[in-house]
């Protein structure tokens, strides 16, 4: 055959290296729907080692699957019809014109059929029968080495929750955010479910008793970031390493018998709590919270740093340049930090 009246480009027939050269010569959106050719093609597409800095699963209405890169942002959109014909995948390529990478609120602004200045970008469809909205997901994840999925977030979805836990089995997530669902009885059903996932994040307590509240703190999350109001007993039953709660009823009294508790061995697992009050802070009396701890100043050249990972990205520091260190009868120390802001915040660093 005269090689000018091809019409198809044999690339499976390239020796690898040169098959590779031409994949990565590709936008990432369309290696992705490539990839959904065969299982050579997929693999070929793997081998080009493409990393996400991070993956959110969204079920806002229908589910979202959005993979940050480096220098651009996919956002996938999967659906199915009531008689389970086919998934339709409806992909938003964004990519930034400076190189740099896509803030959040650049992916949440963007609305379909509308153009941004400061973005290109572009539009897929693809659609595969025999796929379940699982399937999307693990080959996906396959593509991008991910063995896990950064965060799966819950904004009033439309899909029941044994839908979603069966979709979902067998993947792994660090962070469940259910901080935007209404429904309450939603929200514990989510916690309930996921409760392998290292965080969780409220938006208020979402418990009606007080047995449930503590059954729901004494599982082994990592870390807990929500308003639930909590009072003395509830800090002591939960088995968190992180924690940030409001207590509008917290008293210094009962702040300092919470630290004369954690030296004395309570709460092994904690390396940081934040407790956000009402109080004004000129009315704050600290050296009652800091009665018989024996604490000490510490002094400004004494900085630590604590590193706490994130959803999505690297891990953020804060820097500890001041407050008042403890210590416990193991030899572990602690740094406590009076905020004095609009309102009166407390912090705790514990130092492994």
């Amino acid at each position: 055959m005269n090689g000018t009246n091809q019409r198809t480009f044999p690339l499976l027939r390239l020796p690898l290296t040169a098959q590779k050269n031409v994949l990565r010569n590709m936008e990432i959106l369309y290696l992705f729907g490539f990839s959904l050719c065969s299982r050579a093609i997929k693999s070929l597409v793997k081998s080009l080692n493409i990393t996400a800095n991070g993956i959110i699963l969204t079920f806002r209405g229908l589910c979202n699957l959005t993979m940050v890169f480096k220098n651009r942002t996919i956002r996938l959109i999967i659906g199915t019809n009531e008689e389970l014909q086919g998934v339709l995948l409806q992909i938003e390529h964004l990519r930034s014109r400076t190189g740099q990478s896509l803030g959040a609120d650049v992916v949440q602004a963007l609305q379909f059929g509308k153009e941004r200045p400061i973005i290109d970008w572009y539009l897929e469809y693809w659609k595969k029968p025999i796929f379940t909205v699982k399937d999307w997901l693990e080959h996906f994840m396959s593509l991008c080495h991910c063995r896990s999925i950064d965060c799966l977030q819950f904004i009033n979805p439309a899909y029941s929750i044994d839908s979603i836990e069966e979709n979902t089995k067998g993947i792994r997530f660090n962070v469940v955010d259910s901080s935007d669902v209404e429904s309450r009885q939603y929200s514990q059903e989510v916690v309930k479910r996921f409760y392998h996932a290292n965080t969780v994040i409220l938006d208020d307590n979402i418990f009606e008793t007080a047995t449930e509240t503590h059954g729901f703190l004494v599982q082994n999350f990592m870390k807990i970031l929500s308003e639930l109001q909590l009072g003395l007993n509830d800090l002591l039953v939960t088995n968190f390493s992180v924690l940030d709660c409001y207590d509008p009823n917290l008293s210094e009294k009962k702040l300092n018998r919470f630290l004369k508790l954690w030296k004395k061995g309570s709460n092994p697992n904690l390396t940081r709590l934040l407790i956000e009050t009402e109080w004004e802070p000129s009315a704050v009396n600290e050296s009652l919270i800091l009665s018989g701890l024996n604490s000490k100043i510490i002094p400004k050249s004494d900085v630590k740093i604590y590193e706490q990972r994130r959803a999505l990205g690297r891990p953020y520091t804060l820097k500890i340049e001041e407050g008042f260190e403890i210590q416990r009868k193991d030899g572990t120390r602690a740094t406590i930090v009076f905020h004095k802001l609009s309102n009166f915040r407390f912090e705790f660093f514990v130092w492994f």
